[in-house]
């Protein structure tokens, strides 16, 4: 796993995320952590300690256990968000995704 712009206690805004996607969020102020295959729990977790708001990328998320990330979507401390995929489709994990599919808005 590798982490930019050191990761401090105070962070503000913390991405989880490929290396690629990820020097687009240090551009724009964001400490990065990148993980290897297999530690991406470990990645959040992480990021979860340091960060004022988390952002996780929509394949790290699709990767995570679906009971942890739920839980860590809801607890808002830090709130978590989960980027769209680089083609901007939105992550079958994020809630606000599938709350739109639930009402016909998006199939």
């Amino acid at each position: 796993m590798t982490a930019h712009a050191a990761l401090n206690p105070h962070h503000a805004l913390v991405f989880v995320g490929n290396a690629v996607r990820a020097a687009g969020y240090r551009l724009g102020g964001f400490a990065t952590v990148t993980p290897e295959p297999g530690q991406e729990v470990t990645a959040v977790e992480r990021a979860l300690k340091v960060g004022a708001i988390v952002v996780i990328d929509a394949d790290i998320a699709e990767s995570l256990p679906p009971a942890r990330l739920e839980r860590w979507l809801a607890s808002g401390a830090p709130p978590v968000a989960i980027a769209p995929h680089s083609d901007g489709t939105c992550s079958r994990t994020d809630p606000a995704e599938r709350v739109r599919v639930q009402l016909g808005l998006e199939a």
